[in-house]
C-alpha cells in the first residue's frame, strides 16, 4: 500500500547555537552547519553580544536560512541554550559551539548511535583518539577531574563529561528543566541525563582548541562553577529526578528514568511474544477499511499486521520517538508512510493536512495529559463516517507502578470516556472491556509488589493464552478487564436540505 509521500518524511536535526561575541567566527561555523549533508535547521540564539556579531548576524540572515533569537542582555551558555531549545522542531538536537573548535562534519557519526537504536543521547568526546590541537596542561587536568568527579556522582563511565557536542533525542532534552545559566549547562545536564537512565554513547570527535589570545572565554572561575554544579544537580537538588505530570483532576510527580528505557523494553518484549498481539488485531482488523492512520505506532508491534491487511486503501504510522520511528522504516520499508507526531503538541504535526478513514490509537492516550484536545484532534483527522479504535488501559484502581513506569498519566473508567467522546462530538458504537485474566496479574504486579517492569513471565503466557483470551473476553462474567476498547464514529455530514 504505497503513499506517494511515503519517501518524504526524513529525520530533523535541530542546531542550537548559541553566540556570545563570536563576529570573526560566526559566518564561518553557520556556513560549515550548512554544508552538513543532513536535514536540519538551525537556531542562532545571540546572548547579547556587543562586538558586533548581532550585526552580522542580522546582515546574514538576509541570505543564509536560519532562525535568529536575540537576547538584550547577556545571560549565559544555559540560558541561550534553553531559548534555542523552545525553539526546535527536529526530532534531534545537537548544541554547536560558536567558535571553531567543533567540526560540523562530525554530525553523521555524532547521530548514528541514535539512528541505529542504541543511544538516547550521544557525547562527543575529545579525549577518546581522535586528533586534537595540543594545548593547555591544566585545562585538560580540569577537564578530566570535573568528568571523573561526575561519574563518581552519576556512576556513569564518561571520558568527557564538558565536552561540547552532546546530541539529544528530543523527548528526552524536553523531559529536563534547565535551570543553569553559564556554563553549568554542561553538568547539569549529565547529571540529570543520568538520572533519567537514558542510554549514553561517546563518539570519537577531533578538536581544535583555542588559545585565550584567540577568543577562548572559559577560565578557572568556570571550573569552579562546574565543580558546585556538579554537587548542587548531584547531590543538592532532587528536581532531576521526578517531573511533573498534571491532569485536570490530580498532579503527580513522575521518574522519567523509564521513559525511553522502560518504554522500548516492554516493545520489545511484546515483540518477542506475538501472540498477544495477533489477540489484539483480531479485535481491531474487522473494524478497519480505506485509508488508515495509526498513532503511537512504537517499533510496529501492530503495525506490520496493518500494513498486511489487503482491505486497506494506505497506511500511515506515526509516532514521537526517532528511534521507534527509524525501526519502524526498517521494519515496514520505504512505500509505508512514516510520520512524526508529539501528540502534546499535534498542530506543529505534517499530519494535520491529512485525513483518513480509520485511526487506530492503542494505548496511547493515556500518555497524553490534555487527552480531551487529543481526542479532538483525532476526530478532526477522520473523515466523516470515519471510524476511530480507541484501547487504553482500565480502572484507575489498578493504577500503580507499572503505569509509573511507563509514564501512564492515568488509567479510565468507562463513564468518563464516555463522556470525553461525547465532549470530542463523537458517536460511540461500542466499548468493552478486554482481557481480565492480565488486569488481576496487573493488579498483583503494579499494586501488591510494587514491580517496576512487566514480566516476561506474565507477557509469555498472555501470548500462549492468546487463542482462547477472546472466548475469556466473552464470558467474562464482571466488568472487569485490563484495557478499554471503544469504537467511535465521526458523524456523517448532513445535507441542511433533507
Amino acid at each position: 500500500m504505497p503513499h506517494p509521500d511515503a519517501e518524504s518524511t526524513e529525520l530533523l536535526l535541530s542546531v542550537i547555537i548559541p553566540v556570545y561575541n563570536e563576529c570573526p567566527t560566526i559566518e564561518q561555523v553557520i556556513r560549515s552547519v550548512l554544508a552538513v549533508d543532513l536535514k536540519k535547521e538551525i537556531i542562532v540564539v545571540d546572548d547579547g553580544s556587543t562586538d558586533g556579531t548581532g550585526e552580522r548576524l542580522r546582515g546574514l540572515a538576509q541570505t543564509v536560512a536560519f532562525r535568529l533569537i536575540v537576547h538584550e542582555k547577556n545571560r549565559g551558555k544555559g540560558a541561550a541554550i534553553r531559548s534555542g531549545v523552545a525553539s526546535t522542531r527536529g526530532a534531534l538536537i545537537i548544541i554547536q559551539d560558536a567558535d571553531l573548535e567543533y567540526d560540523p562534519n562530525e554530525y553523521p557519526k555524532l547521530v548514528r548511535p541514535i539512528l541505529e537504536g542504541k543511544a538516547d543521547v550521544v557525547f562527543g568526546s575529545r579525549f577518546r583518539g581522535e586528533t586534537g590541537r595540543v594545548l593547555y596542561f591544566w585545562h585538560s587536568v580540569g577537564n578530566r577531574l570535573l568528568t571523573l568527579i561526575s561519574n563518581i556522582l552519576t556512576d556513569l563511565n564518561l571520558s568527557d563529561m564538558e565536552t561540547g557536542y552532546k546530541v539529544f533525542k528530543r523527548s528526552v532534552l524536553s523531559a529536563i528543566r534547565l535551570t543553569s545559566e553559564r556554563f553549568g549547562f554542561e553538568p547539569e545536564v549529565t547529571a540529570k541525563v543520568a538520572r533519567m537512565g537514558c542510554v549514553v554513547y561517546e563518539v570519537p570527535i577531533s578538536y581544535s582548541g583555542r588559545t585565550y589570545r584567540e577568543g577562548k572565554k572559559i577560565g578557572w572561575r568556570d571550573g569552579l562553577a562546574a565543580l558546585w554544579h556538579l554537587l548542587r544537580y548531584n547531590l543538592l537538588t532532587s528536581e532531576a529526578a521526578a517531573f511533573a505530570v498534571q491532569s485536570p483532576h490530580w498532579t503527580f510527580l513522575v521518574s522519567p528514568p523509564q521513559i525511553p528505557k522502560i518504554g522500548g523494553e516492554t516493545l520489545d518484549l511484546f515483540a518477542e511474544n506475538p501472540g498477544y498481539n495477533d489477540y489484539l488485531l483480531r479485535q481491531i482488523v474487522p473494524c478497519l477499511s480505506g485509508d488508515l492512520l495509526e498513532v503511537g505506532s512504537g517499533i510496529g508491534n501492530l503495525s506490520i499486521g496493518l500494513v498486511a491487511d489487503k482491505r486497506l486503501t494506505s497506511v500511515t504510522l506515526s509516532d514521537i520517538d526517532v528511534t521507534y520511528l527509524e525501526r519502524l522504516r526498517a521494519r515496514v520499508g520505504k512505500t509505508i508512510r512514516v510520520i512524526a507526531c508529539d501528540l502534546e503538541r499535534p498542530a506543529s504535526s505534517d499530519l494535520n493536512q491529512l485525513q483518513f478513514d480509520s485511526i487506530l490509537c492503542c494505548n496511547v492516550l493515556e500518555h497524553i495529559v490534555n487527552d480531551q484536545a487529543c481526542l479532538q484532534w483525532l476526530g478532526e483527522r477522520l473523515r466523516p463516517g470515519g471510524r476511530l479504535m480507541l484501547l487504553v488501559p482500565a480502572h484507575q484502581a489498578l493504577y500503580g507502578s507499572l503505569d509509573r513506569g511507563l509514564l501512564h498519566v492515568r488509567r479510565y473508567r468507562c463513564s468518563g470516556l464516555k463522556q470525553q467522546i461525547r465532549d470530542a462530538q463523537l458517536q460511540l458504537e461500542s466499548m468493552r472491556f478486554l482481557n481480565p485474566l492480565a488486569g488481576l496479574g496487573w493488579w498483583v504486579h503494579a499494586r501488591l509488589l510494587q514491580s517496576k517492569r512487566l514480566p516476561r513471565s506474565g507477557v509469555g503466557l498472555m501470548s500462549r493464552l492468546a487463542l482462547l483470551l477472546p472466548w475469556i473476553d466473552q464470558v467474562n462474567p464482571f466488568p472487569f478487564g485490563l484495557s478499554i476498547f471503544a469504537l467511535i464514529r465521526k458523524a456523517d455530514i448532513v445535507d441542511p436540505e433533507n
